[in-house]
């Protein structure tokens, strides 16, 4: 079971702060001058997938998700959720269309797989960086549909990491979140590196 002290907390919001800010300048850029990019500040909790699942899914419950495993001094698998209709409406507005919501084409899961893939390499780079440990990504797979389908029973009732990522785009809010599955092997050695990070500056 995945238990963070408030330190441990404080810490990963610092991290994953830093990730988000660097991807501001590049989705900036993927947007277009015409349109300004703004964070808010991550929040972030340990919840269940499920619960976070029900929090996304809105009211038709379908979701998008850019899936990343990743491996080194901690293994699991990344997931940025989108609630389906804020997830078309983020491509379109990345690739300059304005195809229905109700449409997906392979252009826009490759332009959701770019933003989701840069969102969490950043955070992930951004955690290896501050413990300097290794971290590495696999491709990022794009999924659509009803949670029950797209996400393995064995996972659902698992804990995560989960991170709110709210950025508002030419005055559309559209919010992303980000979660980390940790391998349970891997729950250990993952708070003894934020430790041992935070135990650098104990008095």
């Amino acid at each position: 079971m995945l238990d963070l002290n408030e330190d441990q907390i404080d810490l990963l919001k610092e991290i994953f702060n830093v990730g988000m800010g660097k991807t501001l300048k590049v989705l900036a850029e993927l947007a277009g001058k015409e349109h300004e990019v703004i964070f808010s500040l991550p929040k972030l909790e340990v919840i269940r997938l499920a619960d976070l699942i029900k929090r996304v899914g809105g009211d038709d419950n379908n979701v998008s998700i850019i899936q990343q495993s990743y491996n080194g001094v901690i293994n699991g698998k990344a997931l940025m959720l989108y609630p389906d209709k804020s997830s078309l409406e983020l491509a379109n507005l990345i690739m300059g269309t304005s195809l229905p919501i109700d449409e997906i084409s392979k252009l826009e899961n490759d332009a959701l797989a770019e933003i989701g893939n840069m969102l969490i390499n950043a955070s992930l780079s951004s955690f290896a960086n501050f413990v300097d440990k290794e971290i590495k990504t696999d491709l990022p797979k794009v999924k659509a549909g009803a949670p029950e389908v797209i996400f393995p029973k064995e996972i659902i009732n698992d804990q995560i990491i989960y991170l709110d990522a709210t950025f508002t785009i030419s005055n559309k809010e559209l919010v992303g979140h980000l979660a980390l599955l940790i391998d349970d092997d891997c729950y250990e050695q993952f708070l003894k590196v934020i430790d041992e990070y935070n135990a650098q500056f104990e008095i």
